[in-house]
């Protein structure tokens, strides 16, 4: 059935409610995995933002992160995108430094309302919230070990290994001729490579390249209480 249309020609169907909180960050979800290079970034400026920052706050942050020497935008576009995207809120703070509130600038003239804002803040929303805590790199490993129990061990292995630098080389060395690695050959009955196991433990914020492959802090957390349980 088509809608009904009002005599100036416009549709009188009822405006779409917005989106729920769920939708909201499965959409936000998409956007920020859709590009590997930035993810972690994306992540972390999130979980940055949980706390209400000042713009020159998030950017120097996100200028300090190992992963933003492969990043191929600015720290300014690489925020902006999280907003454009709905993970985070834009604030605008007056010269004392206090939010804008609505009823502020009704009425000003664009020009009249440029010369209240005197800095902009962020803050990450309900559904960046909510990515925050599904992307947590403990749930990202926890899932990751329990995918393949044949490959837990080496997780764990790799792990530990890369509590210190190491290059794929020396990773490579460690596991060839394993025997996980034929159990988990591809469709050409071709062994896996040993750089799946880091692929996926990057994916998983397990691990970071910053001149060599090394352990996140969160990695280690893991690791470490799989450990004490082991010896429980």
């Amino acid at each position: 059935m088509m809608e009904a249309s009002q005599a100036d020609g416009t549709s009188s169907a009822a405006p779409k409610p917005p989106a729920g909180l769920e939708e909201r960050t499965s959409r936000l979800n998409k956007v920020v995995n859709r590009n590997p290079t930035h993810r972690e970034i994306h992540y972390k400026t999130l979980r940055y933002c949980l706390t209400q920052r000042l713009e020159h706050e998030v950017e120097e942050h996100i200028a300090s992160f190992p992963e933003f020497g492969y990043a191929s935008q600015s720290p300014y576009h690489l925020l902006s995108f999280l907003v454009e995207s709905g993970g985070i809120d834009v604030i605008e703070l007056d010269h004392d430094g206090l939010p804008i509130a609505p009823e502020r600038v009704s009425g000003l003239s664009e020009d009249e309302h440029d010369d209240l804002v005197a800095q902009y803040s962020y803050k990450t929303n309900d559904a960046g919230e909510r990515l925050v805590e599904q992307m947590s790199p403990k749930n990202r490993l926890e899932e990751l070990l329990g995918i393949v129990p044949d490959y837990y061990e080496t997780y764990i292995e790799v792990l530990g290994f890369l509590q210190e630098r190491h290059d794929l080389g020396s990773i490579d060395t460690l596991l060839r001729g394993r025997d996980v690695l034929m159990a988990g050959r591809d469709p050409d009955d071709r062994p896996i490579q040993p750089s799946v196991f880091i692929d996926k433990l990057e994916k998983a914020g397990g691990i970071y390249w910053e001149n060599g492959w090394l352990i996140t802090s969160e990695g280690k957390e893991l690791l470490d209480t799989l450990r004490e349980k082991k010896e429980d």
